[in-house]
């Protein structure tokens, strides 16, 4: 739970950040860019006091989850992380037009990896770009 919050303020501080035009690094301001796709959740990290430990209900999008696994995709796509990664991303978005929903997409596909294979040492990156193939191009695998 220490993680999580920490995780939380983190979200919290940055996006004070950004309300008085501070400098940030360079995760915050991957942060700030995700973030802004996000109006609906400003007002949830506007409100540290109310959110910082707020437990949501699991029929409700919990916004630092969310958050979270957009920067989760986005470092996959930087860092090309599994090799092919960045390019099916890139595919998926020529094909969709739309970033933001294809971040979506490979959200949904990285969190189904997570909680099948956790972070062991045995996760099998090579299956998982496989699988997010033939998920995006069913004809073409």
């Amino acid at each position: 739970m220490a993680d999580e919050i920490n995780d939380r303020q983190f979200l919290f501080d940055t996006w004070t950040k950004v309300q008085n035009r501070e400098k940030l690094n360079a995760v915050e301001r991957l942060m700030k860019k995700i973030i802004e796709m996000h109006p609906q959740m400003h007002s949830v990290l506007a409100n540290p006091e109310a959110y910082a430990t707020h437990e949501f209900d699991p029929n409700e999008t919990d916004p630092f989850s969310h958050l979270g696994l957009h920067a989760i995709v986005m470092e996959m796509v930087s860092n090309d992380s599994p090799p092919g990664f960045r390019a099916l991303y890139d595919q998926r978005v020529s094909q969709t037009g739309d970033k933001h929903e294809v971040q979506h997409e490979l959200m949904l596909a990285v969190f189904d990896w997570l909680v099948d294979h956790g972070e062991t040492e045995t996760n099998d990156e090579t299956g998982f770009l496989d699988k997010l193939k033939k998920q995006f191009n069913p004809t073409t695998i």
